[in-house]
């Protein structure tokens, strides 16, 4: 057995909206579960489709410029093993996209995968005030919910326990980086995290790399925006993620991974993280989950999948 390809399926409907994303239709079982490198492999469709339904939406917006959907590529080279089938990682439970922008990745896991979706941004500082993202939502008939949450308050997620959250290049615009890993392992059994890192930093490029260090950024030293605080040296991004309540089961580095500065384009490095959470689930919080992802069955039918791809019988 192989994985079926996906496609968005983009259709009129009733009221007249040009871009519906048509639900997903497959039983919830980790059998006939989405694998990493699928999504990935989509990327030009759902950019396509994306775009049309931008080009529907009637009012004026300030979209915003990059290109989310391209993290796909960086989860398909950091995810290994049995992490690719993202249904055993959510295992029944919502997902939150944190930093979400205009919502497109949140809308494709909705469409992709039939998951309950939280797309969780700050309108303060996000580059139209959430207008895009439920403009977007409108326009495809999506149910994902737009929440606007400031990440440097005490905050709490929506839902009381989530299966998988993404906090996707955010962690580096966060004044509290500590106080908001060590909040999201009270609240979600997997993060799939990413942030720019620094090998070397100041003036004189004092190398960081070695050592748990954060180095505070001036308001103009990085791209010009304010909005940067926290670079992280790799040993100080790993000593970070543990002590906040998580432990790593898949890393990538992507970029510039000698030579990496707080600063400059040409130095940029990037780091991909899979993390589980190493806190207990809250008091009743088994009862959130499907009977039936009990950890047995969880490897029966991985151990199926398995035997499947490889043209075996079991």
């Amino acid at each position: 057995m192989a994985f079926t390809p996906l496609s968005v399926v983009v259709s009129a409907n009733p009221h007249g909206k040009l871009a519906v994303w048509e639900p997903v239709r497959r039983d919830r079982v980790y059998i006939a579960g989405v694998e990493i490198g699928t999504l990935a492999s989509n990327i030009a469709v759902y950019r396509d489709d994306l775009a049309r339904a931008r080009g529907a939406v009637r009012e004026p917006i300030d979209w915003y410029r990059y290109d989310i959907l391209a993290n796909l590529v960086h989860l398909d080279l950091l995810l290994s093993g049995e992490n690719r089938e993202l249904d055993q990682l959510v295992d029944g439970l919502p997902v939150a996209d944190i930093g979400g922008a205009d919502g497109d990745l949140a809308f494709v896991l909705e469409r992709a995968c039939g998951w309950k979706v939280d797309m969780i941004d700050t309108a303060a500082a996000n580059a139209n005030g959430l207008r895009a993202a439920r403009a977007l939502r409108d326009q495809l008939g999506s149910t994902v919910a737009v929440w606007d949450i400031d990440l440097d308050a005490q905050f709490r997620l929506p839902a009381e326990r989530y299966g998988l959250v993404l906090l996707l290049g955010i962690l580096y615009h966060l004044q509290n980086p500590f106080y908001v890993l060590r909040a999201l392992s009270e609240q979600s059994e997997h993060l799939l995290l990413s942030t720019r890192v620094a090998r070397f930093a100041g003036p004189n490029r004092t190398s960081i790399g070695e050592l748990p260090l954060a180095y505070l950024v001036d308001p103009t030293e990085t791209n010009n925006d304010p909005t940067n605080y926290w670079m992280f040296s790799p040993a100080g991004l790993d000593r970070l993620v543990r002590r906040a309540g998580w432990t790593i089961l898949d890393q990538l580095s992507v970029g510039d991974v000698e030579q990496s500065d707080p600063s400059s384009p040409e130095h940029d490095e990037r780091r991909f993280l899979l993390l589980r959470s190493t806190r207990p689930a809250p008091a009743g919080g088994a009862s959130v989950r499907p009977a039936s992802r009990s950890a047995g069955h969880r490897a029966r039918v991985s151990r199926a999948l398995r035997a499947a791809l490889a043209g075996r019988r079991t």
